[in-house]
């Protein structure tokens, strides 16, 4: 990886890794009225493209999506995590907390994000990972106060990797083998050797338990 490369003072590198080229345009417009930092913005838009511009550049933060094609953001999350131990990563998805906030910080995330928040939210967010700290909403504090008072530390698709949890969510949302083949890149019958090992390891009966489960659990993509 790059080595670290002399900055202006109260100039930060930021990445916005995200598959919707007019999303990242906007946001990049949102962070220039940042009021605690002067940034600079790079895009990607793949896995390959985050891999050239962490070769290139060191980056305070990279602001990540989730949802991407062929690849979900947890999975990754977890290459730049093994490319870069030390780097900052704020989750910033169209899902609420209650889906990924939880994994993304088991995964090594720094915060976690809607992209339904205020600018003010993420220029606070922005800060407090920035500062060294981990941001937490009220939201993801809630879950994880409850699971802490309840006794209960782990999900029971906590077990699921992190592609089984994608197909599990694709799954109960209705969608066929063949449709989330293709939105995925994969052979349908890895579709089905998945989906046999998501109902093992979930202890389902069958196809109805899964559906039940993601819906029950507001998994629904």
């Amino acid at each position: 990886m790059v080595k670290n490369k002399e900055r202006n003072i109260g100039v930060i590198h930021v990445l916005i890794v995200d598959d919707h080229t007019l999303f990242r345009k906007g946001l990049k417009k949102i962070l220039e009225v940042c009021p605690d930092y002067s940034i600079h913005a790079d895009e990607a838009e793949n896995r390959n493209a985050v891999l050239n511009s962490l070769e290139r550049q060191k980056y305070e933060l990279i602001l990540l999506d989730i949802k991407m094609p062929g690849e979900t953001g947890l999975s990754l999350l977890s290459i730049i995590r093994n490319e870069c131990p030390d780097q900052r990563v704020l989750v910033l998805s169209m899902y609420p907390e209650k889906q990924y906030a939880i994994r993304s910080m088991e995964n090594g995330a720094s915060g976690y994000i809607t992209k339904g928040c205020e600018p003010a939210e993420l220029f606070n967010a922005i800060k407090t990972i920035i500062s060294g700290q981990r941001y937490f909403t009220p939201e993801l504090t809630e879950m994880l106060a409850q699971r802490f008072l309840t006794g209960k530390s782990r999900s029971p698709n906590d077990s699921l990797s992190e592609r089984e949890f994608t197909i599990l969510r694709l799954l109960g949302s209705g969608y066929k083998s063949h449709e989330i083949a293709k939105r995925l890149y994969l052979s349908p019958k890895t579709i089905a050797t998945h989906k046999a090992k998501i109902i093992h390891k979930m202890g389902f009966t069958d196809n109805t338990d899964l559906v039940k489960y993601v819906s029950d659990n507001d998994l629904l993509d």
